[in-house]
């Protein structure tokens, strides 16, 4: 296995969730406060940068020793969507799924499933809208509950439930990923975008966490 294979960047944000223009319409209740319309195109580059952090690799034989995320459903807030497992780009940023309706898991973060990495922090994060589809599942995060259940579907079939302990609307530029990506607390992170968009960056300008531990406290 090869430990400590990357220190990535200093920037600490979700960079892009979408990018739509200035004059669209008003969102709908729930969603971020900006235009979510089927036209607009999402940026390619959009990535979470996740701070001055050593992480294990990606590497397969660190992930064949056990099952990984294939599926994320928040049962209140309707969330019931794929998940596949994302790594860095050329910049050193986290990956994001192009679609709002997919959903990354940060491969060389912790594992709701175990193995080697288990007792890390499990990062997932997804779009809050893109040009297709417009609103994601992950603008209801922000409607998040403590309490409320998380389920995330493994590739072998089995489910690891987690409770919600708490949600966070955050500037970009006050959020401390060195906590979310660094930190052996087991918790499972949901991230996307929220708050105002900026059309002149084409940015929102916060980031959404919701922070979740496993119900059976494994």
């Amino acid at each position: 296995m090869r430990t400590l294979a990357v220190v990535l960047a200093a920037t600490l944000a979700l960079s892009a969730c979408a990018a739509a223009p200035s004059s669209a319409p008003p969102s709908p209740a729930g969603a971020p406060d900006a235009p979510l319309l089927a036209e607009v195109q999402a940026p390619v580059n959009a990535r979470v940068v996740t701070g001055e952090i050593p992480v294990a690799s990606a590497a397969a034989e660190d992930l064949a020793v056990a099952p990984t995320p294939s599926g994320l459903r928040v049962p209140r807030l309707e969330i019931d969507m794929a998940v596949l497992g994302v790594g860095l780009d050329a910049d050193g940023g986290m990956e994001l799924r192009e679609s709002a309706a997919e959903a990354g898991w940060f491969r060389a973060g912790g594992n709701p499933g175990g193995g080697l990495r288990e007792g890390q922090n499990a990062v997932i994060a997804a779009h809050v809208d893109d040009g297709v589809i417009g609103r994601g599942p992950f603008a209801s995060l922000r409607e998040a509950r403590p309490g409320d259940r998380v389920e995330v579907e493994l590739t072998d079939g089995s489910v690891v439930v987690y409770q919600v302990d708490r949600v966070q609307q955050t500037s970009k530029r006050e959020v401390d990923f060195s906590v979310v990506f660094g930190a052996a607390e087991g918790a499972l992170v949901l991230v996307t975008c929220g708050g105002r968009w900026d059309a002149d960056v084409r940015h929102y300008e916060d980031n959404v966490l919701v922070w979740a531990f496993p119900e059976d406290g494994r």
